[in-house]
């Protein structure tokens, strides 16, 4: 069988994440399936005999762009391939693709939400 990759899951950092977690499940109900961080999504990976996944940030506002992107570049491994994330009100949006681009993040997750 070949290799799994989950192409669409969340995490975020350890600090932020009961927070996140607390906040998604007050705006969609129900509850959430893990803690939120990349060492509970790597244990279900386990679990679930999934290689890879694709962690998708959502930048909620322009000032979130860098540090997503920086938390990005520091849980990129093997098996957690992060897409960085880019606001759409951000005023130098141009120079932010440029940068993830540079970095070597395979993909921006662009969310019309926001």
């Amino acid at each position: 069988m070949d290799p799994v990759t989950d192409f669409h899951v969340h995490a975020f950092p350890g600090d932020l994440a009961p927070r996140a977690v607390e906040k998604l499940q007050a705006l969609h109900g129900g509850r959430a399936a893990l803690d939120g961080t990349v060492g509970a999504l790597l244990a279900s990976m386990d679990r679930a005999g999934i290689a890879r996944s694709v962690v998708c940030s959502i930048a909620t506002a322009p000032k979130q762009v860098e540090p997503i992107l920086n938390w990005s570049l520091g849980i990129r491994s093997e098996r957690i391939e992060p897409f960085a994330s880019v606001h759409p009100a951000s005023e130098d949006a141009p120079a932010q693709i440029e940068r993830v681009a540079r970095s070597g993040l395979l993909g921006i997750k662009l969310h019309p939400q926001y």
